[in-house]
C-alpha cells in the first residue's frame, strides 16, 4: 500500500522543476510514496524533465499530460489516480525530512490535516524569511485559531490530507484555487496538527501567475474571497470572516493590487453587511478599518469612452463595468452621467491595467502633465454632472469646455472645490494608460 501521493502541477517550469523533483526524490520517508507530476500543457522542456526523473525513479515518479487548463485542475487529475492513504502538493522544493515529519505528525494525532513551516525567498525583492505557521510547540492546534492568526492557513502545499478529504473537495479552475477551497476544508476538519519546523521551501520569482498584477485573470481573487466566506461552515463563520477581511486589508497595502482598489472596497461593503458585529474584525487594529471602507463611497461601473477607442482593450480590462461609447453627439452620455454617475474618457486613452483605483477617486479630475484634461469621474447627480447637463455645447470640444471650467474661479469655488484635481504624473502607476 502507498502510504502517500504528492502532486505536482507543472507548466512550462523547466528552470524549476528539476530542482523541486529532486528534492522529492530524496527523501529520508521509509515508506512508500509516490509522486505524480501532471504536465498541463507545458511547451518548454518540461515534459523532458519529467521524463528524465521517470526513468531514473520508475518507482517513484509517475506523470499525467493534459491540455492546459490549470494549476487546479491539474491537481484534480492527479488526485483521481492517487493511491496513497495521504495526499499532499509541491511546486517547490522540499527538505529531506518533509514526508518523514508531516505523516509522524498526521498518524500521531489521528489529524485531518497535517501542517509544517515555509521558507519564502521572493527573488524581485531580493528577500527570504522563515514563515512560523502558528506561535506554538509541535502538536495538535486550535483551528479556529488557526483560520484567524495562521500564517500558512490558505497554502495547499505545507500540509498532508487525509485522503478522503480530497474525495469530497475539488480544486475549482482559478488563480487563487488555494484562497477558495482551503479554508472551507479546514473548517470541516476535527484535528489539525502542526509540525514546527521549516520543512518547505516557496520561490516567488518574476514568472509567478500573481508578478503580473495588471493581469485581469486576478479579479478571481473576489471570488475566492467570496467563496471562502460562503462554503465555509457555521461553526467557524466568524473567523472565516476575519480571516477573508484581514487578507483583503493586505492585498489593499499591496501596491500591485492598487489597480483593484475600487473593487475591494465593495467586497468589503459586502462582507460588512453579512455580519456588522464580528467580534474578531471589531477588535484587531488591521481589520476593524472595514467599516471606514465599508461606508466609503466608489463611483458607478459606467465608462464612457470616445468611439474611436479600442474596445477590446476596455473590455479585456473591465471587471463589473459596464463600457459605452459616445460620439461628437454627447448629450445621451451626459443624460446617463448625470443620471447614473461613472468615469468620462476625455482624452484618446485605452487602458493597461484594471481601472478599480481610479473609481476609488469618486469625483474627480485628471489631467495630463500639460493640464489637458484626460478623464473626469462622478457621482450621479454630482453639482460636476448638472455643470456638464447644463452648460455643455456640442460645438466645442470635452477637453476644451472642462480646461475652461477648471480656469472658472466662479465655477470652481462653486463647484469644483469638492472635486480632486489630480495630475496624471502623481498617480505613480496606480491607473495605466496608453495614448492612440
Amino acid at each position: 500500500m502507498i502510504d502517500i501521493s504528492i502532486i505536482v502541477a507543472a507548466f512550462n517550469e523547466e528552470k524549476y522543476l528539476a530542482r523541486c523533483l529532486h528534492s522529492l526524490a530524496c527523501q529520508t520517508f521509509t515508506g512508500k510514496y509516490e509522486v505524480i507530476v501532471v504536465d498541463d500543457g507545458s511547451t518548454d522542456g518540461t515534459a523532458d524533465i519529467i521524463q528524465k526523473f521517470k526513468n531514473k525513479y520508475p518507482e517513484i515518479f509517475t506523470s499525467i499530460r493534459q491540455k492546459n487548463l490549470g494549476q487546479g485542475m491539474a491537481r484534480n487529475n492527479g488526485i483521481s489516480i492517487a493511491k496513497g492513504r495521504y495526499i499532499g502538493f509541491a511546486d517547490d522544493w522540499v527538505e529531506a525530512d518533509y514526508l518523514s515529519e508531516l505523516f509522524s505528525s498526521i498518524t500521531k494525532y489521528q489529524s485531518d490535516i497535517a501542517v509544517c513551516d515555509v521558507h519564502k525567498i521572493f527573488v524581485e525583492e531580493k528577500t527570504e524569511v522563515d514563515v512560523r505557521s502558528m506561535k506554538c510547540d509541535s502538536g495538535l492546534i486550535d483551528i479556529a485559531l488557526y483560520i484567524t492568526e495562521g500564517q500558512s492557513n490558505s497554502y495547499s502545499w505545507n500540509k498532508l490530507y487525509r485522503r478522503e478529504i480530497w474525495q469530497t473537495n475539488k480544486f475549482p479552475q482559478m488563480v487563487y484555487e488555494d484562497l477558495d477551497i482551503l479554508i472551507p476544508i479546514m473548517s470541516r476538519c476535527t484535528k489539525i496538527s502542526y509540525v514546527h519546523r521549516v520543512l518547505y521551501n516557496y520561490y516567488k520569482h518574476s514568472d509567478s501567475t500573481t508578478s503580473a498584477y495588471t493581469n485581469p485573470r486576478l479579479f478571481q481573487i473576489f471570488k475566492a474571497y467570496e467563496d471562502l466566506i460562503a462554503n465555509s461552515t457555521d461553526r467557524y463563520q466568524l473567523e472565516a470572516q476575519f480571516c477573508a477581511v484581514k487578507r483583503i486589508m493586505i492585498n489593499m497595502n499591496t501596491a500591485g493590487f492598487n489597480y483593484y482598489l475600487a473593487y475591494f472596497i465593495l467586497l468589503l461593503r459586502k462582507i460588512d453587511n453579512l455580519n456588522n458585529d464580528n467580534y474578531l474584525i471589531n477588535k484587531n487594529e488591521l481589520t476593524k478599518d472595514i467599516h471606514y471602507y465599508s461606508n466609503r463611497e466608489v463611483l458607478p461601473p459606467n465608462i464612457f469612452v470616445y468611439e474611436s477607442a479600442d474596445l477590446k482593450a476596455w473590455n479585456y480590462y473591465k471587471f463589473d463595468e459596464n463600457i459605452t461609447t459616445y460620439s461628437d453627439d454627447i448629450s445621451d452620455t451626459i443624460d446617463r452621467l448625470f443620471g447614473e454617475g461613472g468615469l468620462l474618457i476625455v482624452g484618446k486613452l485605452n487602458p493597461q491595467a484594471p481601472i478599480g483605483y481610479l473609481r476609488s477617486l469618486n469625483n474627480f479630475i485628471l489631467r495630463d502633465t500639460d493640464g489637458q484634461v484626460l478623464i473626469v469621474g462622478m457621482t450621479a447627480r454630482h453639482p460636476l454632472a448638472t455643470l456638464l447637463i447644463n452648460n455643455y455645447d456640442s460645438k466645442e470640444s470635452l477637453s476644451e469646455y472642462f480646461d475652461e471650467i477648471l480656469a472658472n474661479k466662479d465655477i470652481y469655488n462653486r463647484v469644483l472645490n469638492e472635486v480632486k484635481i489630480i495630475n496624471i504624473d502623481t498617480l505613480d502607476k496606480k491607473a495605466l494608460f496608453s495614448r492612440y
